[in-house]
């Protein structure tokens, strides 16, 4: 899917969420867009994966197939839609987006006090708002042809909804 449909997906995730109520709404939902993105890092040319600073790597799947891509792992590669399509990867990855947030923030904080800007950085609700739009990334992508493992680390078996589809045809029920 394209990350237009991910952004939407992570905004919808936002909506439900918030009608219970929040303390930091435009927080949960600005993270929640963004976390919609965040599985596709280890795509070379996701939105995301093109700013990680990871080596890109790619197989051949046979003539008529497009060839896997992924980042260089270790002991095995981070094939796309596989450890990082999974709830442990999303966890991990949601816990690196917000360190990484955080520590922008402590450095650019000062700067903010100067200008009487910057108060607290609220990583409770950043995190909370990464997972909502990270889920709604594994259930939109359940819809496309390929599997995903959600539940690696503990099993490989790939997962799709009943009703699945090409990515262009998944993605075209976005901007109806």
């Amino acid at each position: 899917m394209n990350a237009h449909t991910h952004i939407l997906g992570g905004l919808a995730a936002a909506g439900l969420v918030l009608s219970v109520g929040f303390v930091h709404p435009l927080t949960v939902i600005v993270a929640s867009g963004f976390g919609g993105l965040v599985p596709d890092w280890d795509h070379p040319g996701s939105t995301v994966g093109r700013w990680v600073p990871w080596p890109a790597i790619s197989r051949s799947r046979g003539p008529a197939i497009p060839p896997e891509v992924g980042r260089a792992g270790w002991p095995h590669p981070i094939w796309h839609r596989h450890q990082a399509h999974s709830l442990v990867g999303l966890v991990i990855a949601d816990g690196l987006f917000t360190g990484i947030g955080y520590g922008l923030f402590r450095l650019l904080a000062p700067m903010g006090r100067a200008v009487g800007g910057i108060g607290h950085y609220p990583w409770p609700w950043i995190l909370f708002g990464l997972m909502m739009g990270g889920l709604s990334h594994l259930v939109l992508d359940g819809f496309n042809e390929s599997r995903q493992w959600w539940f690696w680390p503990f099993t490989q078996r790939g997962f799709r909804w009943p009703v699945h589809g090409s990515v262009r045809r998944t993605d075209s029920w976005a901007f109806i």
